[in-house]
């Protein structure tokens, strides 16, 4: 079969694939694509091909069915909720030993996690942000990155990253599978125990980066810090601390002294620490005093637009996010300077581009750090950083879609900001022909949803739409990537009506008839709101709730979507090509 070769590396799981049949022809490699050629290929057989991504597809759906096992089920969340303090202290005590055990058992010393270049960062909100500033700014340089970050948005893989790239669905089953074995053929010795899904990925994400043998690697706390499964880091190259607020309580405790504590807990002996200046004095106290008590140097960052080159872009939206880059550019700088002799002698190229800034130096004695120029390869890294769901918007004709992944107070406020720049500028119709709605959910009882709805409300929405994060009512049509266990639907409903309520109470009685609605999920809710308005998204199924007159008869509807990632995430998988094909990023 003769297929004509316009080749393009757009889907990166099945890039393996095709690579295995193209290595036989003539064909020019790099990195991240590869390029195109316009004669015809003889080897080239579609049916193989579409054979071998069906066995990928499938190993690999067969790796996340067995990493979902390793989920906690509701019922386990909810008593570990319940233990007393000193049985969670424990808990949390018994972490990192643990952590150490289980690296030796897929033949990893915790020595050799130092051999990774690692910078380790935490906090409540931007942290992702954050690392994927560093990540982009480390692999503009020309440095071979990793990064590891949670949750993912569609693809478990996502989570651990290789030169900005999610990893190949083949690798991931390799090096899944590769650990997993590991682990249940040492269970025995250990009382049957096997990590759970977080730790697990930990595991596997540092194996990985040894095996491929990486520059530098980012690394994302998952919650908290100082009991963290990533916390097992002994010597990072440097720490960063994003901003902090009352978040997980239940783990981390309900005052802000607590939480930077536990946020503080990454800082080590001898590496310097970066953080962003506080809101709350008392997280800046708890931050001075770690340091010191850890023998880690502590400094904080400037504000972005002190530095000497005011022309600085970022790929990420929000204004928020220019104190994360200023971040992310400060943790690069110091390790770029901590690893001068390294540059120097395996990358020359890139030691030669930073002469200014390795020769830059860092004034330790001052408790805000000082700017710097900042070279051309960081700027591009900050202009050309994506980090999905966060802050994005997807046009369409008819219809908007604004996504952002927030879930604390501090971070809607933010989004709301976010919401409030773009949303009357966006389209040119007059607000009176435009229906704003909001797709919200938060599952977590914990959260103070009255204070976050209450800062949303100032959107001014003529609807609001609550759903559970499930993609489809049947569970055979949701991704196993997607499943979690951690929660029940019957709660997941909870949450929704008590966010329905809460909202109805901040709304005046005049205007509450139609104006709110618990959907199944969120395709239902996509489908109804879309209502047939755009030609690639489902028409609503029969049975729904009942149109409002001003969205029947609206020129353009927008929809506010947060709450939480996985929300997000589902609508980013609802949407497919719709998402990438009408992103609109700065």
């Amino acid at each position: 079969m003769f297929v004509s070769a316009c080749l393009l590396r757009k889907h990166v799981q099945s890039f393996s694939i095709v690579k295995r049949y193209l290595d036989k022809i003539p064909i020019l490699f790099s990195n991240h694509r590869f390029y195109v050629t316009t004669f015809k290929y003889p080897y080239l057989d579609t049916d193989m091909l579409n054979d071998e991504m069906e066995k990928e597809n499938k190993e690999y759906e067969n790796a996340i069915k067995t990493l979902n096992t390793l989920q906690s089920n509701a019922a386990l969340i909810t008593k570990i909720k319940k233990e007393d303090a000193g049985r969670r202290k424990q808990f949390q005590q018994n972490s990192l030993p643990e952590m150490e055990k289980l690296l030796a058992r897929i033949d990893i010393e915790v020595s050799d996690l130092d051999k990774l270049n690692i910078i380790h960062i935490s906090g409540t909100k931007g942290k992702g942000s954050v690392a994927s500033f560093c990540e982009s700014i480390l692999r503009h340089s020309g440095l071979k990155t990793g990064f590891y970050s949670s949750p993912h948005m569609i693809e478990v893989r996502e989570r651990i990253r290789l030169n900005g790239l999610p990893l190949e669905k083949t690798k991931f089953t390799h090096y899944f599978f590769e650990c997993y074995n590991k682990l249940m053929d040492t269970a025995n010795d250990h009382n049957g125990y096997m990590p759970g899904y977080f730790r697990f990925l930990t595991l596997m994400s540092f194996y990985v980066y040894l095996k491929e043998k990486l520059d530098a690697v980012i690394v994302e706390v998952g919650i908290g810090g100082s009991y963290d499964s990533t916390n097992i880091i002994r010597t990072p190259i440097v720490c960063g601390i994003t901003m902090l607020e009352l978040d997980h309580v239940a783990v981390l405790g309900d005052t802000i002294e607590q939480v930077a504590n536990h946020k503080a807990g990454i800082m080590k002996s001898g590496r310097p620490t970066l953080a962003l200046p506080q809101k709350y004095s008392d997280a800046t106290n708890v931050f001075v005093q770690q340091a010191n008590e850890r023998n880690s140097t502590l400094q904080f960052v400037p504000t972005l637009d002190s530095y000497k080159n005011s022309n600085i872009v970022l790929g990420i939206s929000g204004e928020h996010q220019t104190t994360n880059a200023s971040l992310a550019m400060q943790l690069c700088r110091i390790w770029m300077l901590e690893k001068k002799d390294y540059l120097h002698q395996f990358h020359s190229t890139i030691h030669n581009d930073m002469h200014e800034l390795l020769n830059t130096p860092v004034a330790e004695n001052n408790q805000v750090i000082n700017t710097f120029n900042p070279p051309t390869l960081f700027l591009q890294g900050l202009r050309h950083t994506k980090w999905a769901g966060r802050c994005e918007v997807v046009k369409r004709d008819n219809v908007s879609f604004y996504m952002d992944g927030a879930h604390t107070p501090g971070s809607i406020e933010a989004c709301v900001k976010w919401v409030h720049s773009r949303i009357n500028k966006d389209v040119d119709v007059s607000r009176d022909r435009i229906f704003r709605v909001l797709l919200f959910n938060i599952n977590r009882s914990e959260r103070d949803h009255i204070a976050i709805l209450k800062s949303l409300s100032s959107i001014g929405f003529d609807y609001a739409m609550f759903c559970p994060n499930i993609i489809d009512s049947n569970p055979d049509n949701n991704s196993s990537d997607m499943q979690n266990y951690n929660t029940t639907l019957d709660n997941n409903f909870r949450m929704c009506e008590r966010n329905k309520e809460t909202w109805l109470t901040l709304q005046p009685l005049q205007s509450q008839d139609n104006i709110s609605t618990v959907f199944p999920c969120l395709s239902s809710a996509v489908r109804w709101v879309c209502n047939g308005r755009d030609p690639e998204i489902q028409k609503p199924v029969d049975g729904g709730p009942e149109v409002p007159l001003k969205m029947a008869e609206c020129e353009h509807i927008q929809i506010v979507v947060t709450g939480t990632l996985h929300l997000v995430g589902g609508l980013m998988k609802y949407l497919g090509p719709i998402y990438e094909n009408s992103i609109d990023r700065p």
